[in-house]
């Protein structure tokens, strides 16, 4: 059984909440408030884990937002070589549907991806009685 890691995180004066640093790992960078940018800044230079953590969550969003699937199984194998047991897991699980998850994030019509208004509409609107 491996040890359960708890984290407490400390930034300046203010402690904060594991909901608040997650959204700072996940938000855009340039969605963040100077405030929040600068207490991911000092949280993730005081945690090398963390700061692994962050690269790999932002270019896991690169390829979803930028249709770069075919680096995939390269992020994958960055992962595996850092000591990062969550996204261990992650990595575990999608190896069985790895072509899937490489088209997904490759070809344009993904479900990842959002759709247009237009492509949500009924396509056959006139059969409507």
């Amino acid at each position: 059984m491996t040890p359960v890691q708890h984290y407490s995180v400390q930034v300046t004066s203010a402690t904060h909440s594991v909901r608040q640093a997650t959204g700072w790992f996940l938000r855009h960078p340039d969605s963040l408030a100077a405030d929040e940018h600068q207490h991911l800044q000092i949280l993730t230079a005081d945690c090398p884990a963390l700061a692994a953590l962050r690269a790999h969550v932002r270019a896991f969003a690169q390829m979803v937002v930028h249709l770069t699937g075919d680096g995939l199984e390269q992020w994958m194998k960055r992962v595996q070589a850092d000591d990062l047991p969550e996204l261990h897991s992650f990595v575990t699980r999608l190896r069985p549907d790895f072509d899937a998850a490489r088209a997904g994030l490759t070809l344009p019509h993904s479900a990842l991806r959002p759709r247009s208004p237009e492509a949500r509409r009924p396509h056959d609107q006139g059969s409507e009685q």
